[in-house]
């Protein structure tokens, strides 16, 4: 087998080296010459000075015929995630990478699937960990958090896995929600929470190599605070066309009485009485489902204007146990 081999590419002349450990010819080089001649010249040079190397120093033969049969090794030798992981570290100690994504490591999980069982409250080892050491952490929290991820994370990180994420990833994602979803800064900081507690606690765990939210800048100012509606505006409210009469019922029921939206789902087809309105439960979130508590009873005095529409839906389904019941349901679906 020849040392060096010559071929033309139009007019240049191009070389290969033979590696006499793999037994194949190393990647062509282009010369720069158009004479046969004068390409042997140029050889004969990088045999006796290196090849020019892209980091501004010149390598030996010797040293690039080691890194092609090593390269050829490392494709065709069999190989399990232990001896990956000891080829990752070689180049770590070298100081020539960062990190590295295993396949079958943690890091490889689909990013948004991992914040979503880490919000889950039933599955999540963060939520273990904090009840095993006297920890509060609620159901409620667990569960805005979810819908934080499903609703922004999910979003703009979509098919990313846990260890492609990095901090200008993050600090981008921060920009569009203020640029892109026009969220106050309360709200933006609580989103990013619902990902940055997750990223924290998989770079404390070895999931990842380093924490890509950490240091990223939270949102300042004052939020716009929440205004009242006046009398005008609770008018023309309620004298708009409303698509679903339950909703309407509520809402009155809630404005006339001051009671809580969990005691208005809560509200029982006998609850409802010509000119009151008793008060006997409360539906109570927990989890990602509701659960009817007995509060202590009371009730309260209403005109036939507000009691005459929730009357109506009472006597237009007698059989239903709540009238508001399907507003249960449709605000925990969402």
């Amino acid at each position: 087998m020849r040392r060096v081999s010559f071929y033309r590419r139009g007019l240049i002349w191009y070389a290969s080296f033979f590696n006499t450990a793999t037994k194949r010819y190393i990647g062509a080089r282009s010369t720069g010459e158009t004479d046969k001649e004068a390409a042997h010249l140029q050889v004969a040079r990088w045999e006796r000075d290196g090849f020019p190397d892209s980091g501004g120093r010149r390598r030996t033969l010797s040293e690039t015929c080691d890194i092609d049969t090593i390269v050829q090794l490392i494709r065709q030798v069999p190989l399990v995630t232990r001896d990956a992981e000891r080829i990752v570290s070689a180049l770590k100690a070298r100081e020539l990478i960062e990190y590295a994504v295993l396949r079958d490591g943690p890091g490889a999980e689909e990013f948004i699937p991992f914040l979503l069982r880490f919000w889950d409250y039933e599955q999540s080892a963060y939520v273990r960990e904090k009840l095993a050491h006297r920890q509060r952490i609620g159901r409620g929290h667990c569960y805005d958090m979810t819908l934080r991820v499903r609703t922004h994370w999910a979003a703009y990180f979509k098919a990313r896995r846990l260890a492609e994420i990095r901090k200008a990833n993050v600090r981008d994602f921060c920009i569009w929600l203020d640029k892109e979803r026009n969220l106050q800064s309360r709200t933006i900081n609580n989103v990013l929470a619902a990902g940055s507690v997750p990223l924290r606690w998989a770079f404390e765990n070895d999931y990842v190599p380093i924490n890509p939210a950490h240091g990223v800048l939270k949102f300042g100012g004052k939020s716009q605070r929440r205004g009242v509606l006046t009398e005008d505006e609770v008018r023309r409210l309620f004298s708009s066309p409303w698509p679903h009469k339950r909703a309407y019922v509520g809402n009155m029921l809630s404005m006339c009485t001051g009671l809580r939206s969990g005691e208005i789902l809560a509200i029982q087809a006998r609850d409802i009485e010509e000119d009151r309105l008793r008060v006997r439960h409360s539906w109570h979130f927990k989890g990602t489902s509701f659960s009817l508590h007995s509060i202590a009873s009371h009730c309260r005095l209403l005109t036939y204007s507000v009691m005459g529409p929730a009357i109506v839906m009472k006597r237009a389904r007698p059989r239903l146990l709540s009238p508001f019941i399907s507003l249960l349901y449709a605000f925990s679906s969402s």
